[in-house]
């Protein structure tokens, strides 16, 4: 009878390991997740800064600037309110290097910190401190593919809020002044499939919200143009959306003006497009109020 020609066990083994260790090496990695805050409590606030980019089908980058620092509270008699800080800064980056051969999924998202409040002034009528404000908030987002799956960008940047304005050391003493709300800007913010993908992109921009104090701080105004692109021969979704910030309170005086904002989402071309679909938003912020006058809206 002919001799069966086997490989002995150990060596069926070895070779099976051999190759699901190649398999397991040969898979890269698919997604990024950055995040970072700034250090609160400084001078200004310290800034957040994160960003996922690599050669992975998802990245996410998420930064937040730290809250500015509190003003000092005044000495007796009548000391001054020390001034509050602004907000640390933000910027988030996320973005695909190269051309994927999957679905794409990037996000960006960056907050402005916060300003600091103003100190309170010293007994018995030392003036309040002035209030930080709101740092600013930048956000980028890209990534293409070259097959048929779904490409979706998404960037958002939100201004922080100014800080409130700190109180006298008495009845007779003056408050100070809101911190005004920071701005919101994008990046790029882009996608694109050669391979018929559909293309989601949304972005979302909104001004920093006043501070309440003797006069309120102003919100911050937005005005967003034609900032997100998307290209493929499949179904292109482009979603633009602006906010102006709120107004902050007024204790006696004038309370802030609220943000107006504007956005224009012009489309020339999407890489003929089998479906475009377009939303274009845009929100001004509220007003505020005071013990003595009325807000303006914006």
């Amino acid at each position: 009878m002919p001799r069966e020609n086997r490989l002995p066990a150990r060596r069926v083994a070895s070779i099976l390991l051999a190759a699901a260790s190649m398999a397991v090496w040969a898979m890269p990695a698919r997604a990024e997740t950055v995040s970072n805050t700034g250090t609160g409590g400084t001078d200004p606030g310290g800034a957040g800064t994160a960003n996922a980019t690599s050669t992975d089908a998802s990245n996410t980058a998420t930064a937040t600037g730290g809250v500015g620092a509190n003003g000092v509270n005044g000495t007796p008699p009548s000391g001054a309110g020390g001034p509050g800080a602004d907000g640390g800064t933000a910027a988030a980056t996320a973005d695909t290097t190269t051309v994927i051969a999957g679905a794409v999924n990037e996000a960006a998202t960056a907050t402005g910190g916060a300003g600091g409040n103003g100190g309170t002034g010293g007994s018995p009528d030392g003036s309040g401190g002035a209030a930080g404000n709101g740092g600013s908030a930048t956000a980028t987002s890209e990534g293409s593919d070259s097959t048929a799956n779904t490409v979706t960008i998404t960037g958002t940047a939100q201004g922080g809020a100014g800080g409130t304005g700190g109180n006298p050391g008495g009845s007779s003493g003056i408050p100070n002044a809101g911190g005004n709300g920071g701005a919101a800007t994008l990046g790029t913010i882009s996608g694109s499939s050669t391979g018929g993908g559909n293309v989601n992109v949304t972005a979302s921009v909104d001004g920093g919200s006043g501070g309440s104090g003797l006069s309120g701080g102003n919100g911050y105004p937005i005005t967003v143009s034609n900032a997100i692109t998307g290209t493929t021969s499949g179904a292109v979704t482009l979603s633009q959306q602006a906010f102006g910030g709120n107004a902050g309170g007024g204790d006696t005086a004038s309370p802030g003006t609220a943000g107006a904002a504007t956005s224009t989402l012009n489309i020339s071309s999407t890489g003929s497009s089998s479906a475009c679909t377009i939303s274009s938003v845009a929100s001004g912020g509220n007003g505020a109020s005071s013990y003595n006058n009325n807000g303006t809206a914006g």
